[in-house]
């Protein structure tokens, strides 16, 4: 709330003022000030003229001119407008020096406000409008809603009502974003008095007085006072005189406390007019006579029109037509005088302009008159001072230069020298040059050798790479402008070293392609560790291998009329992974599995295996927990795939109907889904101990009758295909070596 926010400042003030000047002293006396100026006036003139003096001593330019504007707005609040004027232009002056947007666009509202509440409509619109431009520039939310709401004033009162309706809600609208009562309730008050000039009364009525009990929740004096008085108004167009006088009377009451003489006077003389009508002549004088004095002690025009308007027929009411036709005859007059004055003002100021500007122009003419041939004599001195100078900081500069470029030629020697990357030219002849210690020490030819035997760099190079080398040495302009590659290189001592070589091309000034800038890593160590890694990965999958393939043959041994089985899976379910476009990694992952899918059947009794007959439901119960026993054999084995889980998984159906978790869906693998279909075709394309071989065409019928059922579709898609279109056949399947690879 601003009265706890001006109870802070002026504490803090109070210990400011013990300690010497500065600019917290001068920033926190202009905030105070224009927190009073709608209640207290007389305060913000106080504030301001202690902050003012303090500001031009310290060179504080903003908060001079922030004072500046300060003591305008207190002599506005209280209706002295030549005073606030003339305080307004000083705070400009300092602004625009300063280039300081955000206070330009403050005064100019601040003028266009004098300007409005005087009646002269086209100066404050002017005002109001350069204000409203400035604000949009600078993006000040909160000064741009203050400016809609001065144009707004300004249309309304021209009665272009829909612009002005158009500028207040702009201005509600930021008003609501930023919380701010009193400018909420400013809207209701501004969009009933656009009402009241519509003919709306009862519309008026009910917004300001919405405004009204918005202000009661805040300090805003001056606003409330403000509305009271429009709502006087209002009840005196509705011919509700007494209601008049009620509302004026607690506006007046509030004016007189701040010392709001505008104010003041304006309200006697809409109090004067309720009077009047309600044929109270005598108290109608009052306060008429009161509201003249006012207007003619502060220069205010309208206020002071309507007062002797009121008092003609007053008195021509009581019988008085003598004072009836004097003020009559002063209403005249002051209508023409004011019009009058407008003009004289007007030609004195062209007149002053006009003037000033010809003996300005007279004193320019001398003044370049007596000054040529002293500015034609500095200008040939000082152009010979700026030759000399120049000539002096060329040749500093040229020293600079050469010194800079020696010191940055022995940094870069010294850098490539010590740098364990061979770093050299290479021109498209071959031909090498500039070669740093590198070079040297990898090949362990020295630099004399390069020079008397061009062609030795590229007689080094692998017989294997040196085409590949050639391709970027030719000139042209269409060779590649970079390079990276591997080749051998033979060491002079006959060893040869594997180099990482990063080639950027160099052009001639007409484009062509005379070499490369070369930088060669020798990686010889890291390509004999990946060798030894490679070796060593082949011999671990080569035992994986051997160990999947022995216990494949131990099932086989036990159950031989399966012989063949796990390995003709096997392949069929590589070759449906390899055709839908799974990784070797994967296919190789896929294959294994198949080959030992039926491993845990070592823990069924071989009579159960070799049944001629249909199975009972407990052996059929035993039977069907081979996946899980396979799964208990194999995750003990550290296999870089996930093999224990592809066999348990493998006879799972997509709709859940599968066995041993139930699995549907995407919980299944991909692999185990291939091994599935691969099972089921090998399976009933085999003869089994319970029924003859029951052949490929009724394993395909089965996969598609399932598909998307029992089966992944593309996984059937891609059996089928393999099976009918690609000529693949079980038959053709022959027992796997052990040194066989999918890779």
């Amino acid at each position: 709330m601003p009265g706890r926010e001006i109870s802070e400042l002026l504490a803090r003030i109070v210990e400011l003022r013990e300690a010497p000047a500065g600019n917290e002293l001068v920033e926190s006396l202009n905030r105070l000030a224009s927190l009073e100026f709608r209640n207290n006036p007389e305060k913000t003139e106080q504030y301001a003229s202690e902050a003012l003096p303090l500001a031009e001593e310290l060179g504080l330019d903003i908060e001079k001119g922030v004072s500046l504007r300060m003591l305008g707005v207190s002599h506005w609040a209280r209706g002295d407008y030549a005073r606030a004027l003339a305080d307004y232009r000083r705070s400009l002056e300092v602004f625009e020096r300063i280039d300081h947007k955000p206070g330009i666009a403050g005064v100019y509202n601040n003028i266009g406000v004098v300007y409005l509440e005087q009646g002269a409509m086209d100066q404050a619109l002017e005002h109001f409008l350069i204000s409203l431009r400035i604000k949009e520039e600078c993006g000040d939310r909160k000064a741009l809603a203050h400016s809609y709401v001065n144009v707004a004033n300004i249309y309304s009162r021209v009665d272009r009502f829909d612009e002005a309706l158009n500028y207040y809600n702009r201005a509600l609208a930021i008003h609501e974003e930023e919380e701010d009562l009193v400018k909420i309730a400013d809207y209701y008050t501004n969009v009933g008095l656009l009402h009241r000039r519509k003919g709306n009364l009862d519309e008026a009525l009910e917004c300001i007085k919405k405004g009204l009990e918005l202000r009661e929740n805040t300090e805003d004096s001056k606003g409330i006072a403000h509305t009271l008085s429009n709502i006087g108004k209002i009840y005196l167009d509705m011919d509700k005189s007494g209601m008049a006088i009620e509302y004026l009377q607690s506006s007046l009451d509030l004016r007189v406390q701040m010392g709001d003489m505008m104010g003041i006077c304006d309200t006697y003389t809409h109090m004067g007019d309720a009077w009047l009508r309600m044929g109270e002549l005598d108290s109608a004088e009052e306060v008429l006579k009161k509201s003249l004095n006012i207007s003619e002690s502060i220069g205010a025009s309208c206020p002071y029109s309507e007062t002797l308007e009121h008092l003609s027929s007053l008195y021509e009411k009581k019988g008085d037509l003598e004072n009836a036709i004097r003020y009559a005859r002063e209403l005249s007059g002051a209508t023409e005088q004011r019009a009058e004055e407008t003009r004289r003002e007007k030609l004195a100021r062209m007149q002053i302009l006009f003037e000033t500007e010809r003996r300005e122009q007279e004193a320019e003419i001398l003044r370049t008159r007596n000054t040529e041939l002293e500015d034609l004599v500095k200008l040939r001195t000082s152009n010979l001072l700026e030759v000399n100078e120049g000539l002096k900081r060329e040749i500093a500069e040229r020293r600079r230069a050469d010194q800079a470029r020696y010191r940055a030629e022995a940094d870069l020697h010294s850098f490539l020298n010590n740098v364990e990357d061979m770093v050299y030219f290479q021109a498209s002849d071959g031909s090498v040059s500039h070669l740093n210690s590198a070079c040297i020490n990898v090949t362990g030819y020295c630099r004399e050798e390069f020079d008397e035997a061009p062609g030795l760099f590229m007689r080094i190079i692998h017989p294997e790479d040196i085409e590949y080398r050639l391709e970027f040495l030719g000139s042209g302009r269409r060779k590649p402008l970079v390079s990276n590659h591997e080749y051998q290189l033979e060491r002079k001592n006959g060893t040869w070293s594997w180099i990482h070589s990063h080639m950027v091309a160099i052009r001639d000034t007409d484009g062509e392609i005379i070499g490369y800038n070369c930088i060669d890593r020798d990686f010889s160590e890291r390509k004999e560790a990946d060798n030894r890694l490679q070796k060593s990965f082949r011999n671990l999958e080569k035992s994986f291998r051997g160990t999947i393939f022995t216990m494949s043959k131990i099932v086989e041994t036990r159950d031989p009329y399966t012989s063949g089985h796990q390995m003709r899976t096997a392949k069929l379910a590589r070759a449906i992974a390899r055709h839908i476009g799974l990784s070797e990694d994967q296919t190789q992952a896929v294959f294994l599995s198949a080959v030992v899918h039926d491993i845990g059947k070592i823990s069924i009794p071989q009579e159960f295996l070799s049944k001629p007959g249909k199975l009972n439901d407990l052996e059929m119960q035993l039977i069907k927990a081979h996946p899980k026993v396979s799964y208990q054999v194999l995750q003990g084995i550290e296999f870089p795939w996930p093999i224990a889980d592809i066999v348990l998984q493998h006879h799972e159906h997509l709709d859940g109907s599968g066995y041993p978790e139930g699995l549907k869906g995407d919980e299944i693998c991909l692999e185990a889904r291939i091994l599935c279909v691969a099972d089921v075709v090998e399976a009933m394309s085999s003869d089994r101990p319970y029924r003859p071989k029951l052949g490929e065409k009724l394993a395909l019928k089965e996969l598609i009758l399932n598909r998307g059922v029992l089966y992944d579709p593309d996984i059937v898609d891609a059996c089928c295909l393999l099976l009918e279109n690609c000529n693949y056949k079980l038959e053709d399947i022959i027992e796997p070596e052990l040194e066989e690879s999918t890779a």
